[in-house]
This record gives structure tokens, sequence and C-alpha cells, in this order.
């Protein structure tokens, strides 16, 4: 073997290294990267408009820690373990920007993706119900989420603000909108295959019939969650408990 052999060899060896080494330090599942049938599906995405908290319950979920986070413009993702009582599920979790142009990036995560949480910042819901409603109405137009029925939690976040209300009510809100929006989009998309996320022919509830969640063939929960400190002064997650039973059923 002459020295560019031995060169070569060398080189191949740390390339194949360096890959394992990636791979393994950053959680990838291989079949999530190359494709194929062997996706692992045991993702959980998590959608909002910027500054809703989205990030924030990324955090606790990863490193049970609230962090100081900022508007995010890259997608957070990682499989980590969510532990409750004397369950545990391994799950993809995804956090992805709430940047208009950036926000429908989470259509590449749905082929294995098994629910999906849709943060809503509960104390600026009457200034923003229409952008909160307009995301979601995409979301739920989607025809992977149509399609496959995808389960929903809004998370109605930031609940001890004092300028925030309840579940309920925001559940009445974005109802009302998504029935407007539903008499006057004219959905005028291209309709897609799988890869591409929209159909033109999808009605969101029952005709004639004012829209309900109860209408479609989603699951939809409300959760509402809110960070406070504990008698130690640390911040804890309040909603948690109930997040996390939600992610364990989607994967069990």
């Amino acid at each position: 073997m002459n020295y560019f052999e031995i060169f070569i060899w060398v080189l191949s060896f740390a390339i194949v290294a360096f890959l394992l080494f990636t791979v393994l330090n950053h959680r990838v599942d291989l079949s999530f990267v190359f494709g194929g049938a062997g996706k692992k599906k045991n993702g959980i995405l998590i959608l909002g408009l910027p500054d809703s908290g989205k990030t924030t319950i990324w955090a606790w979920f990863r490193y049970t820690l609230v962090l100081p986070t900022q508007t995010s413009m890259k997608v957070n993702e990682e499989e980590i373990p969510v532990h409750l009582m004397d369950k545990t599920v391994n799950v993809f979790l995804t956090d992805i920007p709430g940047n208009i142009k950036l926000r429908h990036q989470f259509i590449q995560y749905l082929p294995i993706c098994k629910g999906i949480m849709f943060v809503v910042d509960s104390s600026k819901i009457d200034e923003n119900y229409q952008e909160v409603s307009e995301y979601l109405y995409d979301v739920l137009t989607s025809t992977q989420v149509f399609e496959q029925k995808i389960p929903i939690a809004i998370i109605c976040n930031k609940r001890d603000d004092e300028k925030s209300i309840k579940g309920t009510e925001i559940k009445l809100k974005i109802e009302d909108e998504l029935n407007h929006l539903r008499s006057t989009r004219t959905l005028a998309l291209d309709s897609h295959d799988d890869n591409g996320s929209y159909k033109d022919d999808i009605y969101l509830g029952i005709q004639d019939e004012k829209f309900e969640f109860l209408h479609i063939p989603n699951q939809v929960a409300f959760i509402e969650t809110s960070f406070q400190s504990s008698l130690d002064k640390s911040p804890v997650l309040i909603g948690h408990s109930e997040l996390s039973s939600w992610v364990i059923d989607r994967l069990e």
C-alpha cells in the first residue's frame, strides 16, 4: 500500500467517524435524515406566533429550566424523554419559529408528527386573535394534518398575567374567527400532494353550521399554562403535568 492509498484510507475513516459523532451528538434519527419507510414517528410540533412562549415551553421540556429566550429565527429540535409518574416516552420535540416567513416550515415535519402544540399568549389574544386564527386555519387545512387527524393542543400560555383570559373564552373567540375565515377565504391555493401541504377542497366543520372544534376530525384540547416561582423561588411550569400527559398519550 503506497502513501496515497494510506492517505485515502485515513481520510475515509476520519469522515465516517466525524459523521457518526455528529449524528450521535445531535441525537438525530438516521431514518428521519435520509427518509424511507423506517421513519420514527414520534414527533411533536410546537407552533404559534412570536413571543407566545413556544421556545420557553420547548426549553422546559428539554432542560426542566426556564431559560432566557428571544424571538427565535431558527428551528429548535431534539429527541428528549418526557416523564410523568411511572411513564416515559421519547419524543422528537420541534419548536418552529413564529415569524410569518418561517412558520410554514412545520410542513416538512408532518411525516413524523403525532401531535401539535399550538401556543397562544392568553394575555394578548384580544389584540392578535385574527393572526392567531389565520395561522391555526393554515395548520388545520394542511393536507396531512386534516387527513391524518393529527391531534392538537391549544396551549393558553401566560395565564398568570392579569390581562390573560380563560381557555374557555379563548376557544370561543378562535371558533368565531375561524367561522369568519371559513366563509371569507377563497383558499386560492394550488392543490398539492402530501409533500406540499394544502388542498383547496378542505372544508373545516359542517356545511351551513357555525364552526366548532367538535366538527373537525382532529381532537382539540385546551390546556392553560404559566411560569411561576415555587417556594424556593425557582420557576416552574404550571400545567406541566397536563401537558406531559397529553404528549405521552399521543405516543403510547
